[in-house]
């Protein structure tokens, strides 16, 4: 069965490249046509230098390595008086979707939302990703807005 994991600084290199694949998939469905620029020396400072700004996890298969990973970061809220948590990207590889994994990913960002007594989990994704919506309402999470194609989702925690 696999595990899921924090990525720690020794995981830049597998970092980039579950980023990278990130990348390709938004490409190919039309909802990135920027420029990728993080790095590894980048990734090095802003999610593991002294003021961490994001932090990540990893689904690992025994034998196999890392299949998938969640990028997430807090956000704050003065009238609630408490953080919400945004998963920036949650990313399986495609020989391993339908497996239980991504539900694995997400069960551990929640637990990490509910450790820091959060309000809520929320992150965006595009519509035209309709195995990704429909895993999303497959979970409970409810779209709360839409922007184009981009559709903002959220999970009580």
């Amino acid at each position: 069965m696999a595990t899921v994991r924090t990525a720690t600084v020794a995981d830049l290199e597998t970092l980039m490249s579950f980023i990278r694949k990130k990348e390709a998939f938004d490409r190919d469905i039309g909802s990135f046509s920027g420029e990728l620029r993080a790095s590894t020396d980048i990734l090095r400072d802003t999610m593991f230098g002294a003021q961490a700004k994001a932090s990540a996890l990893f689904l690992e298969q025994p034998g196999a390595g890392v299949s998938g990973f969640a990028l997430y970061y807090f956000r704050f809220s003065s009238f609630a008086g408490r953080p919400s948590l945004w998963l920036d990207d949650l990313f399986v590889e495609p020989s391993e979707r339908g497996r239980g994994g991504g539900r694995q990913l997400m069960r551990a960002v929640v637990e990490v939302a509910q450790q820091a007594r959060c309000t809520h989990l929320g992150w965006s994704a595009d519509e035209r990703n309709s195995k990704g919506v429909a895993f999303y309402r497959a979970i409970g999470a409810t779209p709360v807005a839409q922007n184009g194609h981009a559709i903002t989702w959220q999970l009580p925690v």
